[in-house]
């Protein structure tokens, strides 16, 4: 029987698509390994001949793409890969969501605080599945080594209502030193991405409105540059260690400290190192694949 993968038709960067290329890296690993049938489509269709689905989304603006799911027999275990839930408040999302988390045996969701806030009658069958990087020879074959430029780096957005810090701090550093301390790029950049990351010493991120570890947590860290954010709960819980693995700010302390790593790079070597080699070790691609390989086997081992 058929292993199946079904993704919103958005995400297909082999059709020149502007989006994150990791969650194609993850799925090509479940192709390759596990004999899994990998399509883009624009609408789950129903399948009833299948061994096991796995269905990445809804989220953003995709409210109808797994709707077609609750038709599917209930004998199929189907995994439902819940990237993150930011238009959790916009209907008829907010009305389609239950209904296909109902039907999903297995939640995978990066968020934890904000799952828990929004679905806690779905904790029980919800797994943390942390952000993760990808590929892992495009960040890995970075040496810590490499020379950088000595200013703080800002990447995607800093709208004030969904990233607060990385507003504040954007718009709290001196403008007279701006040029001198900040750079910022909003666009991504596919296989340079990593390389643009790693040409600074420092980078932001932020949990978001959300408290969640979102997915520059991970890419920031293994390129081996220092990554400067906030803590949260769900941070935590991927593993990071506050001061270990980054440099931790707030509102309060932000500017302040961001000025003191760039004046003071002996004092955050440590913490650089530390960040890059623990996230190497923990959240690339390969990682999260061997993680949901277990839950797989684990599924069909159950059913």
């Amino acid at each position: 029987m058929k292993r199946l993968i079904f993704v919103p038709s958005v995400c297909n960067i082999t059709a020149g698509q502007v989006y994150s290329d990791r969650y194609h890296h993850l799925f090509s690993l479940l192709v390759e390994n596990m004999g899994f049938e990998l399509h883009y489509v624009s609408q789950v269709p129903v399948v009833n001949d299948a061994e096991i689905i796995i269905v990445y989304g809804p989220q953003h603006s995709w409210w109808d793409f797994g709707m077609p799911l609750l038709k599917i027999n209930k004998n199929i275990p189907i995994i439902g890969y819940v990237a993150d839930l930011w238009s959790w408040h916009v209907s008829p999302y907010e009305v389609n969501m239950p209904q296909m988390l109902n039907r999903y045996n297995v939640i995978l969701s990066s968020c934890n605080y904000a799952f828990r806030t929004l679905y806690n009658e779905f904790m029980g069958k919800r797994v943390l599945f942390p952000n993760f990087y990808a590929t892992k020879n495009r960040y890995d074959s970075i040496p810590f080594e490499k020379e950088k430029i000595n200013k703080l780096l800002i990447t995607g957005s800093c709208a004030g209502f969904f990233y607060p810090l990385r507003n504040h701090v954007l718009n709290g550093v001196p403008k007279a030193n701006m040029d001198q301390l900040v750079a910022t790029r909003e666009t991504y950049d596919g296989d340079n991405y990593a390389k643009i990351i790693s040409n600074y010493y420092c980078s932001l991120a932020s949990s978001s409105i959300y408290n969640m570890a979102v997915t520059k947590y991970h890419e920031i860290a293994a390129t081996g540059t220092l990554l400067i954010a906030n803590n949260a709960e769900d941070v935590e819980m991927t593993g990071f260690k506050p001061n270990e693995h980054y440099v931790e700010i707030n509102k309060e302390n932000a500017v302040s400290k961001i000025l003191d790593v760039l004046s003071n790079h002996e004092k955050y070597e440590h913490i650089r190192k530390a960040g890059m080699e623990y996230v190497r070790k923990n959240h690339s691609v390969n990682s999260r694949y061997e993680q949901l390989k277990t839950i797989i086997n684990g599924l069909l081992k159950k059913w």
